[in-house]
């Protein structure tokens, strides 16, 4: 939008000043390609500029400018020199934008709209939002129906910000306080925007979330809106052919826009927008143990509804929980986590998480945290329980024995036990059991030494996966809890040239003596475990 104000004012100005078609282009040409080229040249602003370059070449050869025409040509000329520009965000975006609103802007403006200015302002937002729904959904997970609205205040100032801060900019050079004071009334619309935005956030349902959508419903939904705008299109054609003919009667009008075909379209922008959100074939339980650096991440969901994370924490992955966490649950479609289960108070297991609770008014709500037996809390637990209740959320201590259940699935505590003396920390880490029909999984926290001791003692079931305690440390999975447990597979999550060592090759051997099948999230990245039918299926995100 900048590039097009500042090309177009530019160029005007030129012409309006006495140059020819051919001075005025060249000259508007090679000023605008500065400025794009100080911003960064993005693919957004490649797009802007080589239509730019298309309109006044237009103007020079004395043709016609054609919209489509040119966004076509343009979308070809940034394909060939860069062809990873065509799965690119930036570009299905710029380019899906423009698309928008040559396509369904002038059928909504139809449909809807009439003569009404502010209903075709809306309908050029709302056409945006219709054809980049599945974009933002398959990269940010989200979308945010009020933009359609906030558009109507935001749109129409642009101009004005562009234009005071140019002016001030140029001014400031000459006269220093009048360049502030112009400058002054852009930065107040820019804070403006920012007030309006942060207001919109707090309305019910600001954002969204819709989760990763599969490429076959993407193009099922552009199929289908392919088919809504050719058959509008179609009507409006017999409309001018009958205004042409002179024949536009109003009986006319209500043939071809009556209110049962404005619903029907309704409905089917709808329909396009719910088959993005369709579940089909959900298996019984997903577990999914994040690729979050030196740290643990473990989410849960099954098919009745039910969504946990078991820790959630890194020691070498900045904001882990805004940047790796929340956006992997709104991938899932999860807006909310009904248990967070911390195993206990090292960093690298709960910041993450910490951050998922300052977050929830934007982000991911937590119903109920779940911590050890308080008299195993150390004084980061207690903050954390601190925390979690000012931020509203219920916090719990499990004992051993108790469980959380639904349909499918139960997820017991066997660890820590109400006699142990093993002390607060690593050793008397939450571990817990999750049995789904036949399937059991041991998550085993950073359980080690007194308190794997205590676990070999009264736990002997086989399981079919093992978290390995401890990130795959020395201390921790020794040979008499695998002969006592005798894992199928065994998932290890560390970080990828980690300070610490882990996972400990004597660990690695102990396993693979064992008969036990190793993955890492070092060299799988994120590992999910799926078990539908009673039987499991392991896969790797690398």
């Amino acid at each position: 939008m900048h590039i097009s104000l500042i090309g177009n004012a530019f160029y005007q100005w030129l012409r309006k000043g006495g140059c020819s078609f051919c001075i005025a282009g060249i000259t508007s040409a090679v000023v605008l390609g500065g400025y794009a080229c100080m911003t960064g040249m993005s693919v957004s602003t490649q797009r802007a500029f080589f239509m730019f370059l298309l309109r006044i070449g237009a103007d020079a050869a004395g043709r016609v400018y054609d919209l489509p025409t040119a966004l076509a040509v343009a979308a070809a000329w940034i394909a060939a020199e860069n062809p990873d520009d065509l799965t690119d965000a930036a570009f299905l975006l710029s380019f899906g934008a423009i698309l928008g609103i040559v396509l369904l802007c002038p059928i909504f403006q139809e449909i809807f709209a009439g003569e009404k200015k502010w209903l075709q302002t809306l309908s050029g937002s709302l056409a945006i939002t219709v054809i980049l729904h599945p974009i933002l959904s398959f990269f940010y997970y989200e979308i945010s129906l009020y933009a359609i609205f906030l558009n109507l205040l935001v749109i129409p100032l642009m101009s004005w910000i562009l234009g005071t801060a140019i002016i001030g900019l140029f001014l400031a050079v000459l006269w220093m306080p009048g360049g502030s004071l112009v400058l002054k009334s852009s930065g107040f619309l820019l804070e403006g925007y920012e007030l309006l935005c942060r207001m919109f956030l707090r309305l019910p349902n600001a954002v969204v979330v819709t989760g990763k959508p599969e490429i076959w419903k993407i193009v099922i939904y552009y199929c289908l809106l392919f088919v809504f705008v050719m058959w509008w299109r179609r009507k409006i054609i017999e409309k001018k052919m009958e205004e042409k003919k002179g024949r536009w009667k109003k009986e006319v009008q209500n043939r071809v826009w009556n209110w049962k075909q404005k619903v029907g379209s309704v409905l089917w922008i709808t329909g396009l927008a719910l088959i993005l959100i369709i579940e089909i074939g959900k298996e019984e339980l997903e577990v999914t143990f994040l690729d979050v650096g030196q740290g643990d991440g473990i989410f849960l969901q099954t098919d009745t509804g039910l969504t946990c994370m078991i820790d959630g924490g890194s020691t070498d992955i900045k904001q882990v929980g805004k940047y790796r966490i929340e956006p992997f649950l709104k991938s899932k479609g999860v807006r909310k986590l009904d248990y967070v289960f911390v195993t206990h108070g090292d960093q690298d297991h709960l910041n993450g998480i910490v951050e998922l609770m300052e977050r929830q008014a934007y982000g991911i709500s937590i119903d109920t945290l779940v911590l050890p037996r308080k008299d195993v809390w150390d004084d980061t637990l207690w903050q954390l329980a601190y925390q979690a209740d000012m931020k509203g959320v219920s916090v719990v201590a499990m004992h051993e024995g108790e469980s959380v259940e639904d349909a499918r699935i139960s997820i017991e505590c066997i660890h820590p036990a109400e006699n142990s003396e093993a002390d607060p920390g690593n050793a008397s880490s939450l571990v817990l059991k999750v049995t789904c029909q036949n399937v059991k999984l041991l998550l085993t926290g950073d359980v080690e030494g007194k308190g794997e001791e205590e676990l070999v003692d009264r736990f002997s079931e086989e399981i079919f996966l093992l978290k390995v305690a401890h990130h795959g440390s020395k201390n921790s999975t020794r040979e008499l809890f695998l002969e006592q447990v005798k894992p199928k597979y065994a998932i290890i999550s560390a970080g990828r040239n980690n300070s610490y060592g882990h996972p400990n090759q004597e660990t690695i051997q102990r396993l693979k003596q064992s008969g036990v099948k190793i993955y890492s999230t070092q060299d799988n990245g994120a590992i999910c475990f799926r078990i539908d039918d009673g039987k499991g299926y392991l896969s790797g995100w690398k």
